[in-house]
């Protein structure tokens, strides 16, 4: 006896192959043009063909712009780039517009040669509207400059959230005014030529001070280089006299301008001596020496490692010796300046400070000299020049 699963497959068999044979029979009458029954107009046919509800078997049964699937279906697509507009290129069978060299993707547009996410709101400050900036691909309002006139300078005043000078000045430095004329406090004034630059532009009679020709007066100087050696400036009179211990012999101090007994430092004495409390003296044995210190050439010579190892006015030296000498012109007297070059407190000035009213400090010599660095050195309509200092 025949299983019932049994027959089930056979009447299952015989139902598909009575379809097949419909299927082919249909065709068959299609394709030679008879049977009124099957027959369709012509524009209906194509019409269904290019429909993606057809199958097909290649791309030419589709429409234009469309490709056979692999699901034998028609769908939007291309195999070529000829199928493809201009600035466009067939691209795993889609059109995409080209870009600098590039592919943009489905979501992008070419702009400007760059391909750019069409879901982003801007790239730049120029794709946001007025009073709005770029920020992370979002426009965001400008957060404006002032919103009163109390947020601006003196000078200005608060114009739809800018800061504008509420007069325009005449000028804002030298270049703005015509040959002949300064800046001052933003306005051109006459520049005065000066009546002399050198004391050969006057009378015999008379000197050149800050471009004025004035009677000689009987100065003999002004500081205490205008001075020959051993003498020092006072009063506008060169006078006998030291002016710092390097006047001074060995074993000697410049005190008021006299030479007298003592030291400030060991280099105040001489090769075999030391400064201890303000003499030269000697030393034979260790035990002459300080704690810390040994006797060595007739000297108490310290051992270190650091600077703050050794006394004021000392630095420790290469070979790990306190020895005279300064790291900066704060090492020095205030009559001293700082030479980087050998370590060594020298006579000179340290800065303009350090010099009388109208002079300065000599940047290359550190010795004072006359002169200004602003025209606020100078005298009621006089001039700094900035070249020469004068």
């Amino acid at each position: 006896m025949t299983e019932p699963r049994t027959l089930t497959v056979i009447l299952l068999l015989a139902t598909s192959l009575t379809l097949a044979g419909c299927f082919a029979e249909s065709h068959s009458d299609l394709g030679d043009g008879g049977g009124e029954a099957n027959s369709q107009p012509t524009g209906a046919d194509e019409n269904n063909v290019q429909s993606n509800d057809v199958g097909c078997s290649t791309d030419e049964q589709c429409g234009a712009g469309q490709i056979c699937d692999t699901n034998l279906t028609c769908v939007p697509g291309c195999r070529y780039d000829s199928q493809c507009g201009p600035e466009e290129v067939c691209h795993y069978s889609e059109c995409r517009a080209t870009c600098g060299g590039d592919i943009c993707d489905a979501w992008e547009e070419c702009y400007n040669g760059e391909c750019r996410n069409t879901d982003l709101e801007c790239y730049d400050h120029e794709d946001c509207g007025p009073n709005e900036e770029c920020i992370s691909f979002s426009c965001r309002p400008v957060e404006p400059e002032c919103n009163s006139d109390l947020d601006c300078w003196g000078t200005e005043e608060c114009n739809d959230g800018v800061c504008e000078p509420t007069e325009q000045p005449e000028c804002l430095n030298d270049d703005d005014c015509g040959d002949g004329e300064r800046c001052n406090t933003w306005e051109c004034v006459p520049v005065e030529e000066p009546e002399c630059t050198n004391d050969d532009d006057c009378s015999d009679d008379e000197d050149c001070d800050n471009g004025s020709c004035v009677p000689t007066e009987d100065v003999e100087c002004y500081v205490d280089w205008d001075c020959d050696g051993f003498e020092y400036c006072d009063g506008g009179s060169c006078e006998y006299g030291c002016v710092n211990d390097w006047d001074c012999s060995e074993g000697e101090i410049c005190e008021d301008h006299v030479c007298e007994i003592g030291c400030d430092d060991n280099l105040d004495c001489g090769m075999d001596e030391y400064c201890r409390d303000g003499e030269c003296q000697t030393c034979t044995f260790d035990e002459d020496c300080q704690n810390g210190e040994f006797c060595a050439g007739g000297m108490c010579i310290r051992e270190c490692e650091y600077d703050d190892e050794c006394d004021s006015g000392e630095i420790c030296d290469d070979y790990d010796f306190c020895f005279p000498g300064c790291r900066n012109d704060d090492d020095c007297e205030s009559d001293e300046y700082c030479d980087e070059s050998i370590d060594f407190c020298m006579p000179g000035c340290q800065s303009d400070n350090d010099c009388d009213n109208g002079e300065i400090c000599n940047d290359d010599y550190n010795y004072c000299i006359l002169g200004c660095r602003s025209d606020n050195d100078c005298d009621n309509g006089e001039v700094c020049d900035d070249e020469w200092n004068y």
